[in-house]
């Protein structure tokens, strides 16, 4: 955990507001996965093996999901530290 001086060097405001928008792209992972499982599922369709390749698309969707939820996750430790930030700021002033 930092101290309160490196808190207050740090520009926590500005390092949240950037894994903001950097996380936010997360959600674009989505299309090029989409992709790939429409194509699986197509071709698989086409030998007859649709029924045996849905568990595994599922699997495709489920992973995708968790890597999304982990990227937004990291905004946390930002908005953590500047949580501290602002509580050891207003300690501080009080």
């Amino acid at each position: 955990m930092k101290t309160k001086q490196e808190l207050e060097d740090l520009d926590i405001e500005n390092a949240f507001s950037q894994s903001q928008k950097i996380t936010h792209d997360a959600k674009y992972l989505e299309y090029p996965v989409v992709e790939l499982q429409v194509k699986l599922s197509n071709l698989a369709e086409d030998v007859g093996l649709q029924k045996e390749i849905e568990y595994y698309l599922d699997q495709i969707t489920e992973a995708l999901h968790k890597l999304q939820s982990a990227c937004f996750q990291c905004d946390e430790v930002f908005e953590e530290a500047l949580i501290r930030k602002e509580e050891l700021e207003e300690m501080s002033n009080g």
